[in-house]
């Protein structure tokens, strides 16, 4: 673990980055606009999270992967409630059981879906594999880096 001033510029062995060092810092929305920075992205997957980037500006690639996460984010939201708080997304990806979605145009591949150590990449937002990825990885303890 990094302290909050360390510098951020290491160089990880998979791009995506799949372990190495990270800070203790959380994402506030598990669908986001913007790029995670990467010691963050780390940092999700030592929890047991799974995440789903996409390189494109492809507004039907994030729409369909965004709706594949909901349907794993959903039972971490208040029923009564449209969007997550950020003290739920934090909850969520401290317990590993979050599906997060966010762009990362650094990387060769399209879509890319990341759990600790573990990296797949796909052209398309095929359902399928992504659940199987999913359901493979997300809150599988003996798979992440705690």
């Amino acid at each position: 673990h990094l302290d909050p001033g360390e510098p951020d510029d290491f160089v990880y062995n998979s791009n995506p980055p799949t372990s190495g060092p990270h800070k203790e810092i959380f994402s506030d929305q598990f669908v986001s606009p913007s790029v995670l920075p990467v010691y963050v992205q780390v940092h999700l997957l030592e929890h047991g999270n799974v995440l789903l980037q996409y390189s494109c500006t492809c507004p039907d690639v994030a729409s369909s992967l965004s709706s594949i996460a909901y349907s794993y984010d959903a039972s971490l939201i208040a029923p009564n409630e449209l969007q997550p708080t950020s003290e739920e997304v934090q909850a969520g990806e401290e317990a590993g059981k979050a599906v997060i979605v966010a762009p990362y145009p650094k990387m060769k591949a399209r879509i890319a879906l990341t759990a600790w150590t573990r990296l797949a990449t796909l052209q398309t937002a095929d359902k399928a594999k992504i659940d199987s990825f999913i359901s493979t990885y997300l809150s599988n303890e003996s798979n992440a880096g705690q």
